[in-house]
């Protein structure tokens, strides 16, 4: 991650590059949507990077494991907390194919706790995973 780029904004391009990368290859419609987001504002390199590996690991395991045709990203602060929310419509997850290791989703649970963040994964109608933790 480019220590140059260290606004929200930055962050926000990159992520929305990503998803838009690995879906074109599937045929998957994606829309990010923020919500009291200063682009402006900067972010610590740790938070930065913590916040990108957990999205780019949310992005990869939809690409490869839901059969989703729709990703919605959603990035919202209100005051003292700072969401990220990504959602697919992908099958639920009695249809699901067990994964042969769930490291990724560990992975992400690491680094929430690096953030001081609370991390929840549900699978109803496709996965949501779902982040909050003190803006920044």
């Amino acid at each position: 991650i480019d220590s140059r780029k260290d606004h929200l904004a930055d962050l926000r391009d990159r992520m929305q590059e990503h998803a838009e990368d690995v879906f074109q290859q599937r045929d998957i419609q994606f829309h990010m949507q923020e919500e009291g987001i200063d682009l402006r504002q900067k972010i610590p390199v740790e938070i930065r990077q913590n916040l990108y590996f957990i999205y780019k690991e949310a992005i990869n395991n939809i690409s490869k494991h839901s059969n989703a045709t729709q990703v919605n990203v959603l990035i919202k602060a209100d005051g003292k907390n700072f969401t990220m929310r990504i959602q697919d419509n992908g099958m639920i997850s009695g249809e699901r194919p067990r994964q042969k290791s769930s490291q990724g989703i560990e992975n992400m649970e690491m680094r929430a706790r690096r953030l001081g963040a609370t991390l929840d994964i549900r699978q109803q109608g496709g996965y949501t995973i779902h982040l909050k933790m003190k803006n920044f």
